[in-house]
């Protein structure tokens, strides 16, 4: 399922997805962001990459620590989101190697709005816009597979992704 939009809630997650927590996701685990050129580079496609929401010529792991805003929503970069083993089961091996401080951004939802297809992303407040190098209607939410901080969970229902497509 390819949807244009995903509600996101400071300090839940993205409503719909299986890691929405409506008493309050842990630091870190609201949202995983990646480049979407990352799994590109490795053949694999965006759904592949098990991330919510893929951007291109952004930087993520500048953001470690850094705030930032995708369209109106404010977000807070926490930590690499690194390749896990249940990737590689899923994807080939090796894939945690190529992937490896290149699987993507950790953050916190700071506060409440709406993803949107092809929305603008800015690093830090009051710095210059970097405008989304994704064409229009080139971000889609896909359902599915888990992120590599809750790989080894059972009993988890679908995901929303919010990803470049191949």
């Amino acid at each position: 399922m390819t949807v244009g939009s995903a509600a996101a809630l400071a300090g839940k997650g993205l409503r719909g997805d299986r890691h929405f927590r409506a008493d309050g996701a842990k630091p870190g685990q609201a949202l995983t962001l990646i480049e979407a050129e990352a799994p590109e580079d490795v053949g694999l496609t965006g759904a592949h990459s098990r991330r919510q929401v893929a951007v291109r010529g952004v930087r993520l792991n500048d953001l470690v620590g850094r705030r930032f805003r995708v369209g109106d929503v404010e977000c807070a970069g926490v930590e690499l989101c690194e390749p896990c083993r249940h990737l590689q089961q899923l994807t080939r091996p090796g894939i945690i190697t190529d992937l490896i401080h290149r699987g993507g951004l950790n953050a916190d939802i700071l506060t409440d709005g709406q993803f949107r297809v092809a929305t603008e992303f800015r690093p830090d407040r009051g710095t210059r816009p970097v405008p989304p190098r994704v064409p229009p209607n080139m971000i889609r939410l896909y359902p599915g597979s888990r992120s590599a901080d809750e790989c080894y969970r059972s009993g988890a229902d679908e995901s929303v992704r919010l990803m470049a497509p191949n």
